[in-house]
């Protein structure tokens, strides 16, 4: 309550189409009114996940500025978390992490080639306007820790115990991305922040048939 709320809504259309709104208010009297803003249709793919982050200047530069988002589950069912580290005296840190999950007897270890990509969203209503920041991950299963560990092997096997704020008890294994994701000054220009909320998109795809080899074509000779 009393902060915008962020949606995307898929449209698979091929011909010509209208958008119509509705309300439908639910049962018991209303308390207030339902507002619709910065409304855009693109040719771009929904995010798979929004992380909404309020009262965020807060964080800014702060000790308490280090940040989970909440679990999130990508399409193969590997589950995982954002870290944003803000406490750093001028730039943003942002990393991708996987974490135990309830499908990983049966998922593939290490975890191969899953694109991760992390936007922080420039909220400019005319989304020609916007300039959004961007990182991606990508989990090569043949990529090492120091100690010889698989970087993105199952969470259980090279995480570190960790806690939801409720208290449940999982594992997080190592995060990989950039300790200048963004820098204050710019994080705090342009519309990355309103209301003093952020929100970060969030996308895994999985990228595995990019790294197959082609089929070469036969080759003949010609005298």
């Amino acid at each position: 309550l009393g902060s915008w709320q962020l949606h995307h809504v898929p449209l698979k259309v091929t011909n010509k189409f209208r958008v119509v709104f509705g309300g439908v208010r639910g049962a018991g009297a209303s308390l207030g009114g339902l507002s619709l803003d910065d409304i855009n249709l693109s040719e771009t793919q929904c995010p798979h996940h929004i992380w909404h982050i309020k009262n965020f200047t807060q964080f800014i530069g702060n000790s308490s500025g280090t940040l989970y988002s909440p679990p999130f589950y990508s399409s193969k069912g590997y589950a995982f978390q954002i870290y944003l580290n803000l406490n750093h005296s001028t730039n943003a840190g942002i990393y991708f992490h996987l974490i135990s999950g309830a499908n990983d007897d049966q998922l593939q270890w290490p975890c191969p080639w899953q694109q991760a990509t992390m936007t922080l969203l420039d909220q400019n209503p005319d989304i020609r306007q916007r300039m959004s920041n961007q990182r991606s991950v990508t989990t090569d299963p043949s990529m090492t820790t120091d100690n010889g560990n698989y970087f993105w092997d199952r969470p259980s096997k090279v995480g570190a115990v960790a806690f939801f704020p409720n208290g449940t008890q999982f594992r997080r294994g190592p995060g990989y991305g950039t300790s200048a994701f963004i820098t204050h000054n710019r994080l705090k220009s342009r519309d990355f922040i309103k209301g003093d909320d952020v929100y970060i998109l969030l996308t895994v795809e999985d990228i595995s048939h990019l790294n197959s080899t082609q089929v070469q074509p036969n080759t003949h000779t010609h005298t």
